[in-house]
């Protein structure tokens, strides 16, 4: 969803890893919707509404975590993880 470019976000979707993805989508940055900044948290929202509205194991694995605060564990990436310093925003978590 950060690019407007149907065949560009199928490449990137149908990559055989996330690693792939991930260097598909680096590569054409330039590329990236102008408000990808502004929307990128909707697009996350609608994502894991998805996930765990379609995948009844997965949002009972969710809802068993009660009340725990929710970290994602990623050291390079500070907006959607904790970060390396674990200081980060932490936003994956917080959806």
């Amino acid at each position: 969803m950060k690019f407007a470019n149907r065949e560009l976000r199928a490449a990137i979707r149908d990559s055989p890893s996330p690693a792939l993805a991930k260097e598909t989508a680096r590569c054409w940055k330039h590329l990236r919707r102008t408000n990808w900044s502004a929307v990128k948290d909707q697009v996350m929202l609608r994502a894991l509404h998805a996930k765990f509205t379609q995948h009844a194991e997965l949002a009972g694995a969710l809802l068993a975590t009660g009340t725990a605060v929710l970290i994602e564990d990623s050291t390079d990436d500070s907006y959607w993880g904790w970060g390396h310093d674990h200081n980060g925003c932490n936003r994956l978590g917080n959806c």
